[in-house]
């Protein structure tokens, strides 16, 4: 997932590197991306920095088109040339400092960002970046801040409401994120990413009726997928509908049989059913794909062994 968002934000970048007058092979880069046209963006880009290579928009389109194909030390070398032959190329600093998040350079990432920024207001998007850096290294406060000028720069920017909501949700501000993530549903209510972060949120606020509810919506939206059965067993859980949670952990087992976790979970849904045989399957099953539940399954087992004594005639004690 990381991945995927670090392509889409450089290629907005992209987009505002366009305000910023480009060579002629550069602009038809952009113009062949549009189009996915990748013979021709690779035939432009030769043909620029064959004549120039210190091309700070050619290096900045090629650092783009290594990220098509997931070639973050490719990217990152070229927009560092970028950087380099243009320090006031904001675009370049930009398109850095996101493939430095991919590669887990968060301190070198949001100087970068704040570069861009200085250098183009209008890279709203470089202040998301950099929440997204500070959420990776783990300062949440920071993140619901950043994302927070994000949002106050560019109110319409969707995915800084998500990525702030997400901050808001490990500070405990539930209500807050709550809210934040019923106006971004309300503006796109087919986003699968919003329904289920506003689902885990009405789970911490112990809302999990309605928490069923979006997840049955993700349902809806991507039935062959098991992650919207699983999130809805978990709001059953939350509710104590262990009937429903067992159904819906087995709909998610047909669809990822192997998912330990499924298995660990609907066994100790069976266990607390006093479903005891169809609980040891699971367990059996977990263990065989994620040898870490060893410790925790053999104690549900005593407890299991202890129980059937207690519970057997005198005579066979």
């Amino acid at each position: 997932m990381k991945a995927g968002r670090a392509v889409a934000a450089v290629l907005l970048s992209v987009c505002a590197a366009c305000a910023k007058p480009a060579p002629d092979a550069a602009s038809r880069v952009l113009e062949s991306a549009a189009a996915g046209d990748l013979a021709a963006e690779e035939s432009a880009l030769s043909s620029a920095l064959a004549r120039n290579q210190n091309d700070a928009a050619a290096l900045n389109a090629r650092g783009v088109l290594k990220l098509e194909t997931l070639d973050f030390s490719g990217a990152f070398a070229d927009f560092d040339s970028a950087v380099r032959a243009d320090p006031a190329f904001a675009a370049a600093w930009y398109n850095r400092g996101n493939v430095r998040i991919d590669l887990g350079q968060m301190e070198e990432a949001l100087s970068d960002l704040e570069q861009a920024y200085t250098l183009d207001p209008t890279l709203t998007g470089a202040l998301y970046s950099a929440g997204q850096a500070k959420s990776a290294g783990g300062d949440d406060q920071g993140a619901a801040e950043a994302m927070s000028a994000a949002l106050s720069a560019d109110p319409d920017m969707r995915q800084a409401r998500l990525e702030r909501a997400e901050s808001l949700d490990a500070l405990d501000e539930y209500a807050d994120a709550r809210a934040l993530l019923d106006r971004v549903i309300a503006d796109d209510p087919r986003s699968v990413t919003a329904l289920r972060e506003r689902a885990a949120v009405l789970l911490e606020m112990h809302e999990s009726e309605l928490a069923a509810q979006d997840d049955s919506r993700v349902i809806a939206f991507l039935p062959d997928l098991a992650l919207g059965y699983e999130d809805r067993a978990d709001a059953w859980d939350d509710a104590q509908r262990l009937d429903l949670a067992v159904s819906d952990y087995g709909e998610a087992i047909r669809r990822d049989p192997r998912n330990a976790v499924l298995y660990h979970n609907r066994a100790r849904d069976y266990y607390r059913q006093r479903r005891f045989d169809l609980a040891q399957a699971d367990w059996t099953k977990a263990l065989s794909l994620d040898a870490s539940y060893a410790k925790e399954i053999a104690a549900y087992r005593r407890r299991v062994a202890e129980m059937r004594r207690a519970a057997a005639p005198r005579s066979e004690k």
